[in-house]
């Protein structure tokens, strides 16, 4: 198993139990498959008849988010590795090729009720003439405009992303060819590092990334709030690491005490979702030895420095 996205239920956001979609590729014949859980529940029926579903690249990676009131599924599909909404209708995206099959997205509300959302989905490009990679970002709003270069650099091949937005900046989250893990600004180009190996940790190459960013209050008209970074290391073990949105410089990396003795599948995506009232993270991925399952992980927040 490889792509596999979780997002909550938006009609559920606000109960006191909420349910989250799973929308992942199917072991076998790599066709989308989806699932409705309880928040931090185990298995639930899989719905969808993999001959009648896209088949999506492999190995690859989803995306969900919510634009215009909207649940959206894209990803990147089997053959011509073109990024496609796959929910809730299939629509290719004109000239958004993600021939490494990693992908990332998300949305940035409207400032006002006549405006519209913005959508943004991050992908690695190769120039296979010059010898270069980037990461471009396709506006999801007006699909016409064509895809962009971020000011990332020095990529790993095939690295896996990570996007967020924070009330004001978007984010990307890429490994570099040192191994090393960036958090870029694409707006000022700035960069995060994450430190690694001042800890004598060693992220594995194509290290599995996931974010979710938890939004505080907005202080002086400044937005708060705390990136969550998560990661694999060279033995598959799961890690994170968080910071201040004003002042993004990343803690010292803990393992994740749930995933403690559990192994990353190497190919599996990790995906996230947050949840304000039990002040944890819910960790949907899939384990080495699990059956292809998606085992459900809880890391409550740790707020460090």
């Amino acid at each position: 198993m490889s792509a596999l996205t979780a997002i909550i239920n938006p009609l559920t956001s606000e109960k006191a139990t909420k349910k989250v979609y799973l929308y992942w590729s199917h072991p076998t014949d790599h066709a989308i498959q989806y699932e409705q859980r309880v928040l931090g529940a185990g298995r639930s029926p899989a719905i969808g008849d993999s001959k009648k579903t896209a088949k999506l690249s492999n190995p690859s990676t989803l995306v969900s988010l919510v634009m215009d009131d909207t649940l959206r599924v894209y990803g990147v599909e089997d053959k011509t590795n073109q990024i496609c909404l796959l929910v809730p209708l299939h629509d290719p995206i004109p000239g958004s090729f993600a021939k490494h099959g990693y992908i990332a997205g998300l949305t940035v509300p409207a400032r006002t009720p006549e405006d519209q959302d913005e959508g943004y989905v991050y992908f690695q490009v190769t120039d296979t003439e010059h010898k270069t990679t980037s990461i471009k970002q396709q506006i999801l709003s007006n699909t016409t405009k064509v895809a962009t270069p971020t000011a990332a650099s020095d990529i790993i091949k095939d690295s896996w992303l990570a996007a967020l937005y924070d009330g004001k900046n978007r984010w990307v989250i890429y490994q570099k060819s040192t191994k090393v893990i960036y958090m870029l600004n694409t707006s000022s180009g700035a960069n995060q590092e994450i430190p690694l190996e001042s800890h004598n940790i060693i992220a594995r190459a194509q290290a599995q990334i996931a974010a979710v960013y938890v939004a505080g209050p907005v202080e002086a008209g400044v937005p708060t709030g705390t990136f969550f970074v998560y990661f694999t290391d060279a033995d598959h073990r799961l890690w994170r690491t968080s910071a201040n949105r004003t002042n993004p410089s990343f803690s010292t990396p803990t393992p994740v005490s749930s995933a403690a003795g559990l192994k990353i599948l190497s190919d599996a995506q990790i995906t996230i979702t947050a949840d304000r009232a039990t002040k944890r993270n819910f960790i949907y991925t899939t384990l080495e030895d699990g059956d292809n399952i998606i085992s459900t992980l809880r890391d409550d927040w740790v707020y460090e420095s």
